[in-house]
């Protein structure tokens, strides 16, 4: 049944966008599959090349929580 989800929810979209979103809908049912907690995610949509992530504040967001989780 989940595996419908994704497959229907994925259709619906076009373009990266769907494939990020697949791509955390696949997350999402990893986790729930192992029975695994998430400790927490920094999603960011748009770093594609060298450099698109300087100066985002993803990258303190995910320093925090890498820090908050070691």
């Amino acid at each position: 049944m989940r595996y419908y989800y994704f497959y229907k929810y994925y259709n619906k979209k076009q373009g990266l966008s769907a494939v990020f979103d697949a791509i955390e809908i696949q997350y999402k049912l990893v986790l729930d599959f192992f029975k695994l907690e998430d400790a927490g995610r920094v999603l960011v949509r748009g770093v594609k090349d060298k450099g698109d992530i300087k100066g985002n504040k993803a990258l303190e967001e995910a320093y925090k929580l890498g820090m908050s989780i070691y």
